[in-house]
């Protein structure tokens, strides 16, 4: 077994804290809204809103906008249908006991 792995050291760069912890959260649990990751999460509105939109530009979350209401998504990026590796092979899901919303 490696010490060292690259493709984590690489995933973790690319989604470090916040954006890791709503990576894991879209992978585990596809179609929260942004208010449903921010409950999950204990963040505010307005900090998910912002690593959303960011990571969504980069293809690392889908956002399905319908109407009034926006469900988040694993994008193209997170899921392996692009040519990079896929981040959330080594990525950790969180338990659903440690993200219970407050």
């Amino acid at each position: 077994m490696k010490r060292f792995d690259p493709l984590v050291k690489k995933a973790n760069q690319r989604l470090s804290g916040t954006r890791l912890s709503i990576a894991n959260l879209i992978s585990s649990t596809p179609g929260l809204s942004e208010t449903e990751l921010a409950q999950w999460l204990n963040l505010s509105k307005q900090t998910v809103h912002y690593h959303v939109r960011e990571m969504e530009s980069t293809g690392m979350v889908k956002v399905n906008r319908e109407g009034g209401s926006a469900r988040c998504f694993p994008g193209q990026k997170m899921t392996g249908d692009d040519e990079g590796p896929d981040v959330m092979d080594k990525a950790t899901v969180p338990n659903e006991e440690e993200f219970k919303p407050t």
